[in-house]
């Protein structure tokens, strides 16, 4: 299983790739919008977790989501925002499901299906 892990912050993507491997998932871990364009491909994670704000003042997040629903309209992603007032933006984007940090790694127990 592989995840795509989109965050500019380390230490978001330290702890979400750790508490992943422990789930046998192979992290790709990208800290920009290029890099996540790059790493991605069709049909190949079980979860493609990215952050809204990839800069201070950006929100490739939202672009990266329009991105990869160009390509496949069925891709699931999930956002991470700390903005509540961001959420309908993003799910109008198409993301599945906006997750507010900070949140409880459990959480992304609730978004994969492990079997």
């Amino acid at each position: 299983m592989n995840a795509l892990i989109v965050d500019d912050e380390t230490i978001i993507t330290k702890v979400l790739s750790s508490y992943l491997k422990k789930k046998e998932c192979t992290c790709i871990i990208a800290n920009d919008l290029n890099s996540a364009k790059y790493n991605y491909a069709p049909n190949t994670y079980v979860l493609i977790l990215t952050d809204i704000n990839l800069t201070r003042n950006g929100e490739e997040g939202i672009e990266l989501i329009k991105y990869i629903k160009s390509i496949n309209p069925d891709e699931e992603i999930y956002a991470m925002t700390g903005r509540p007032e961001n959420e309908e933006r993003i799910l109008e984007a198409g993301a599945k499901k906006v997750i507010m940090k900070p949140f409880r790694l459990k959480t992304i127990d609730e978004l994969i299906n492990w079997n």
